[in-house]
C-alpha cells in the first residue's frame, strides 16, 4: 500500500493504548490545472487521519 509513486512512510510506532501509528507524506511535486496548465500554489501540509483495518490484531491509524 505504502510502494505508492509519490508516498513515503516518515515514521511507524505503537502508541500506548496499542494503536500502530504510520505517518506518511507524499511528494511536494509542482501541479497544476490539467486543462489551462496554471500551476498550484501549496499552503502547506495537512493531517489526515484514517482508521484501517487492524493488523496482526492491532488497531491502525494512518496520518
Amino acid at each position: 500500500m505504502f510502494d505508492a509513486p509519490g508516498m513515503h512512510v516518515i515514521d511507524v510506532h505503537h502508541e500506548a493504548d496499542g494503536r500502530l501509528v504510520v505517518t506518511v507524506e507524499t511528494d511536494e511535486l509542482v501541479t497544476g490545472c490539467g486543462a489551462c496548465g496554471v500551476v498550484a500554489v501549496g499552503h502547506g501540509h495537512r493531517v489526515h487521519r484514517a482508521h484501517d483495518a487492524p493488523t496482526f490484531g492491532t488497531a491502525v491509524l494512518i496520518e
